[in-house]
């Protein structure tokens, strides 16, 4: 029996979100985000609405959001969160009903797709149908759990394993599946215990220690569409 998305998602904040919510990621991967996001702006999976409400209330350049998400209660609740920003619209729908929501292929400046890969069986056939929608020159930010890692912290930590997880990878496998769509990507991501990070932001030292990539528990890709070689 698959496990039901909401079910899922629904504690989130009491595992991983501060009590204030002011920091759902660490340091340096908001400041990625002020730096690549822009433009018109497409987010695939944004679930509650927290990750989604954080980055484009703090990002400058962004001229309209979309943003989908297929479980409905998760879309209601993401819907709710944003409902004082105009620019933004949140729609209940898959990546596959794209089309249905009014968004024309090769039309946005970024796309995110934020701890969504590892629940997607077909991962090349969904990063093909995201990159047409990207107009050349854009850029897709992609994050998901580097398998070992993930693994490894939920056996010392308890962490319950999410059950709707089908295709986890680990830093070999997301550079080789990225590498098929860009020549220009860069890579990055944090340690495990995420919750230290956003409780005490100073700790972000921690993840530009050397080696520190390997060891993440969250890797991100940020690819360019029709780039040149990656530096």
């Amino acid at each position: 029996m698959v496990a039901d998305p909401y079910e899922t998602f629904k504690d989130y904040g009491e595992v991983y979100l501060a009590p204030d919510e002011h920091e759902p990621f660490p340091r340096h991967i908001q400041a990625l985000f002020r730096q690549h996001v822009t433009g018109r702006y497409l987010d695939i999976g944004c679930a509650d609405g927290r990750k989604l409400r954080h980055i484009v209330t703090r990002v400058v350049g962004v001229s309209d959001v979309l943003a989908i998400e297929p479980s409905g209660p998760l879309c209601t609740e993401a819907r709710e969160r944003v409902k004082d920003l105009d620019h933004v619209r949140v729609e209940h729908a898959a990546l596959e009903d794209l089309e249905k929501t009014g968004a024309e292929t090769g039309s946005f400046d970024t796309v995110t797709l934020l701890e969504v890969l590892e629940h997607i069986e077909d991962q090349s056939a969904v990063l093909t149908k995201i990159f047409s929608y990207l107009r050349p020159g854009g850029v897709f930010i992609c994050s998901t759990p580097n398998r070992p890692v993930y693994a490894a912290h939920c056996r010392v930590t308890g962490e319950r394993r999410d059950p709707t997880h089908v295709s986890e990878l680990n830093w070999a496998e997301f550079r080789a599946l990225m590498g098929r769509f860009s020549t220009n990507v860069s890579y990055t991501g944090f340690w495990p215990v995420m919750f230290l990070y956003r409780r005490w932001p100073g700790l972000d030292f921690l993840n530009s220690l050397p080696g520190a990539r390997l060891c993440s528990r969250t890797m991100y890709a940020i690819a360019h569409k029709d780039g040149t070689a990656a530096s």
